[in-house]
C-alpha cells in the first residue's frame, strides 16, 4: 500500500506516514481537483515553470479517461484593502479555460499581511465540491515557495484545518518546503503527498511531480 509524506522523487519518507488503502478502478465519471497556485511576488523566478508544468498536469489528467475538471484557486499578499483581495476562487472550468487563466495570472508583490496558504486549503476544503459521489476522495493540490503563515481570518490552525478535510474527504498535496511542520501535517494526516519545492525547482522535475500527482488523482477520482 502507498505511503503518505513520501517524496517519490528522492524515494524518502519525510515523515512517519500512515497508510493509504488501494483503489480500485471501476467506472470513469468526472474527476474534480482544486489547485491553489501561490502568485506572491518570492514566486516569480519559478513562475513560469509552475505554469508550464501544471498546464502539462492537467492535460496528462484530462487524458487518462475521466473528465478531469481542475478549479483554480489564487493566494497572494493580503492588501491592505481587505482579506478576501488575497485569496480568490474561480470555481471549477474545463483545461482550456484553467490554463488561460493560470498563464494570465500576475504575481504581485508583498504588502504588509503576508498570504495565508491555511485560508487557502480551508477554502477549498469546505467550498463546492460539484457531482462528487460519497466517499469519493477529493484532491487540493497547493504549491508555494513558503510556509502556511499563522494567520489565517477565522483563527483555525492546522489541526483544524485536517479535522476539516476528515469531514469532508479531502486530501492534501503540496509542493511546497518539505520541512515545514504544517505541510508535513497537511498531508501526512490526510492521505497525501509532499514535495520539496526546494529539491525540484527545475523544469524536468515539475514534469514528474504533476505528472505523479495527476495520475494519482484521477485514477483515485474515477474508483
Amino acid at each position: 500500500m502507498p505511503t503518505t509524506n513520501v517524496d517519490p522523487l528522492l524515494n524518502a519518507a519525510l515523515a512517519p506516514s500512515v497508510q493509504v488503502p488501494p483503489t480500485v478502478h471501476q467506472d470513469f465519471v468526472d474527476a474534480h481537483c482544486k489547485i491553489i497556485t501561490d502568485f506572491t511576488w518570492s514566486m516569480s523566478p519559478i513562475i513560469d515553470q509552475v505554469r508550464r508544468n501544471i498546464s502539462i498536469a492537467v492535460e496528462e489528467a484530462a487524458n487518462m479517461g475521466a473528465r478531469f475538471k481542475p478549479a483554480f484557486i489564487v493566494v497572494r499578499d493580503i492588501p491592505d484593502d481587505g482579506p478576501e483581495k488575497g485569496l480568490r476562487d474561480d470555481g471549477f472550468m474545463d483545461v482550456e479555460e484553467f490554463k488561460r487563466a493560470l498563464q494570465s495570472e500576475p504575481v504581485i508583490g508583498n504588502t504588509t499581511i503576508p498570504e495565508s496558504q491555511l485560508d487557502a486549503v480551508l477554502a477549498a476544503i469546505v467550498g463546492p465540491w460539484p457531482n462528487m459521489k460519497p466517499r469519493r476522495p477529493k484532491h487540493i493540490v497547493l504549491t508555494t515557495d513558503s510556509g502556511t503563515h499563522p494567520n489565517t481570518q477565522d483563527g483555525k490552525n492546522t489541526d483544524d484545518v485536517v479535522k476539516l478535510a476528515h469531514k469532508y474527504g479531502c486530501r492534501i498535496h503540496v509542493i511546497g518546503p518539505g520541512d515545514d511542520k504544517d505541510y508535513l501535517k497537511l498531508t501526512g494526516e490526510t492521505g497525501g503527498f509532499l514535495f520539496d519545492i526546494d529539491k525540484h525547482n527545475d523544469s524536468k522535475a515539475y514534469k514528474r511531480i504533476f505528472s505523479i500527482l495527476g495520475r494519482t488523482i484521477t485514477q483515485t477520482a474515477v474508483a
